[in-house]
């Protein structure tokens, strides 16, 4: 005689199981990790977007008509597709902003307590 299986383990998850799981992974993805610094992280990744958005104007302005004569220096930048490099930055930063903002918040006031206690 074959062992009974118990009829939870043969049931089909819910939508609700199903919801729970995906909140709580959203939720491992958005939590910030104690004792790093996202603030600087943020500040780094900012700067590289600073440089994606001065390359892209750079080509948009080397790529007029007309911009090899009046401004030879930027033939360099013609058409050089340069810009999308640092690309990939604008959504890390976006990323880890919101990993910044969760950390800030979860310190709450106790750290700016601690933080103006510092000043006096």
């Amino acid at each position: 005689m074959a062992p009974a299986t118990p009829a939870s383990s043969s049931a089909a998850p819910t939508p609700a199981d199903a919801d729970a799981a995906s909140a709580a992974a959203v939720a491992g993805w958005l939590s910030p990790t104690p004792g790093l610094n996202y603030g600087i992280i943020v500040a780094l990744q900012s700067v590289a977007c600073a440089v994606c958005v001065v390359l892209a104007i750079l080509e948009y302005v080397a790529s007029r008509p007309g911009a090899a004569i009046d401004m030879p220096s930027l033939e360099w930048a013609k058409d050089s597709g340069w810009w999308i490099m640092p690309a990939p930055f604008i959504p890390s930063v976006v990323y880890f902003g919101l990993l910044w903002s969760a950390q800030k918040s979860e310190a709450g006031p106790d750290a700016k307590a601690g933080a103006a206690k510092k000043d006096m």
